[in-house]
């Protein structure tokens, strides 16, 4: 149980090879979608036109790994909430104006 990338990454970070090579791969897969979901969001009018993809990306990446850490390592409660709470802070940051009725 877990996430094997997050192990992986951890074990494989400094050990070259086809394994770390591929599940180098297969998180940047998983990073390149996420960043085309942000990048589309955008083109959509969800965000901000002066939103920075990257920046948005990178820390729904960060509040990832985060979550993982907390509520599955140290097992801390309401990590989840605060999970969720850490999205809405970046949608709000991110997000683009409500439209004027």
């Amino acid at each position: 149980s877990g996430c094997i990338f997050i192990s992986g990454a951890v074990e494989f970070d400094d050990r070259p090879g086809v394994v770390r090579d591929a599940l180098a791969s297969s998180v940047q897969t998983w990073l390149s979608a996420l960043y085309r979901a942000v990048v589309l969001a955008k083109q959509c009018g969800h965000l901000h036109p002066l939103a920075d993809e990257h920046q948005m990306a990178f820390e729904i990446h960060g509040l990832i790994l985060a979550l993982h850490y907390e509520a599955r390592f140290l097992k801390i409660p309401g990590s989840i909430a605060r999970a969720n709470q850490g999205f809405e802070n970046i949608i709000a940051r991110f997000g683009a104006a409500p439209a004027v009725a």
